[in-house]
């Protein structure tokens, strides 16, 4: 079982490196070739309120609440020194 290793800072929090496994059947469907990948990873992990709060944490609810006015908390939301990488997990038991 595989999962794509996402991590980066956002622009005013560069001491604190975000870092989440997402597993592959979330990014299902979506074609990660069209666009921006890094911007598709996040765009799923944004949909998702267990990978959000995964990612971010106590920050979760201060990030929703930015991404939903991102013409005016753009900066905010800038990710830098993104990295993807594919990598095993091990499957969760049922």
């Amino acid at each position: 079982m595989f999962a794509l290793k996402f991590s980066f800072v956002l622009r005013y929090h560069k001491d604190i490196v975000r870092s989440i496994h997402v597993p592959l059947e979330k990014l299902a469907g979506i074609n990660l070739a069209d666009g921006d990948f890094a911007a598709r990873i996040m765009s799923v992990i944004e949909e998702d309120d267990a990978l959000l709060n995964d990612l971010f944490g106590d920050y979760a609810h201060s990030y929703r609440a930015m991404a939903e006015d991102r013409d005016i908390y753009w900066k905010d939301l800038m990710r830098f020194g993104e990295e993807i990488v594919i990598v095993p997990v091990k499957e969760r038991s049922a």
